[in-house]
C-alpha cells in the first residue's frame, strides 16, 4: 500500500514535469537556440542540468511526502510547496538561459560572430533592428558590419579593436546580412585551403560539406566565434549564403 501510493504520486508529478520540460525544451529550441546556436552558444549545459534536476528532483520529493499515514489534504498542501519551489527554479534557470541567448549572428572581419544578449550594453537595445528589443521573442537574425560612416566612426571602431573589443557586438554598426555580401565573400577562404591537422577534422568537414548538398568547390569557410570552440560556418562561393557549418575538434 505504501509502495502504491509513493509510486503513484511521483509518477503522476513525474509526467506533469515531463509536460513542462518539453514545453521549455520548445521554447529554448524554436526560439531562443535553434540549430546551430543549441550548440555554438552554449546554452545546452544549463539547460540539461536545470531540466534534469527538475525531473528528479520533484518526483523524488513527492514520493518522500507521500507517507501512508498523510491525509490526501495534507499531501496536497506538500504537493503544492514542492512544485512552487520547482516552477521558481524553472523560472530562474530559463532566465538565466534567456540572459545568454544567441542575438544575432554578424560577419565583422574575416569571421562570423554570434552575438548573445549578454554582449549588447544597455544603451544599446534601443539600436537593435526592428522587433529585436531586449523582451523580444526573435529568434537569432544574420547581419553584417557596415564601414564607418565618417571619421568619427572610424575611430570609434578602432577604439574598440584596440581595447579588444569587437564592432560586432554594437548593433549600431550591424547592417542587413546581403549588404556584407561582397566583403563577406573577399574574407571567405575556399575549403580546400583550410589547414586541417587530425583525421577527425577531415571526417567531421567532409560530413558537414556533404550536408549542404553542394561540392567543396562551390563552398567558402569563415572561422565561427562563439562560445563553443572549433567552429566554421559554409558559405556560398556564389551568394555568400550559409549553407551549413563545421565544427573540427581538436
Amino acid at each position: 500500500m505504501t509502495l502504491s501510493r509513493r509510486l503513484k504520486a511521483s509518477l503522476m508529478h513525474l509526467g506533469g514535469c515531463a509536460l513542462v520540460a518539453a514545453l521549455a525544451v520548445a521554447l529554448v529550441l524554436g526560439v531562443w537556440y535553434p540549430m546551430p546556436y543549441w550548440y555554438v552558444a552554449g546554452g545546452q549545459d544549463l539547460l540539461v542540468l536545470m531540466l534534469s534536476v527538475d525531473l528528479i528532483l520533484g518526483p523524488v520529493l513527492t514520493a518522500v511526502a507521500a507517507s501512508p499515514g498523510k491525509t490526501s489534504r495534507h499531501l496536497a498542501a506538500d504537493v503544492a510547496v514542492i512544485v512552487v519551489l520547482q516552477l521558481v527554479g524553472l523560472v530562474y534557470g530559463l532566465y538565466n538561459v534567456w540572459q545568454v541567448r544567441p542575438v544575432a549572428m554578424v560577419a565583422e572581419y574575416k569571421m562570423m560572430r554570434v552575438v548573445i544578449a549578454a554582449d549588447i550594453l544597455d544603451e544599446d537595445w534601443p539600436k537593435m533592428p526592428e522587433g529585436m528589443g531586449r523582451w523580444s521573442m526573435h529568434r537569432p537574425v544574420l547581419m553584417g558590419i557596415r564601414p564607418p560612416r565618417d571619421h568619427e566612426e572610424r575611430q570609434q571602431m578602432s577604439m574598440l579593436l584596440l581595447s579588444g573589443k569587437m564592432p560586432g557586438s554594437r548593433p549600431q554598426y550591424w547592417q542587413p546580412y546581403a549588404q556584407s555580401r561582397e566583403q563577406v565573400l573577399a574574407w571567405g577562404r575556399p575549403v580546400e585551403q583550410l589547414q586541417l591537422g587530425t583525421d577527425a577534422q577531415r571526417q567531421s568537414l567532409q560530413a558537414a560539406v556533404a550536408a549542404t548538398g553542394q561540392a567543396a568547390a562551390a563552398l567558402k569557410v569563415l572561422p565561427l566565434v562563439a562560445r563553443d570552440k572549433g567552429w566554421v560556418a559554409l558559405l556560398d562561393a556564389e551568394t555568400a549564403e550559409v549553407r551549413g557549418y563545421a565544427r573540427l575538434p581538436e
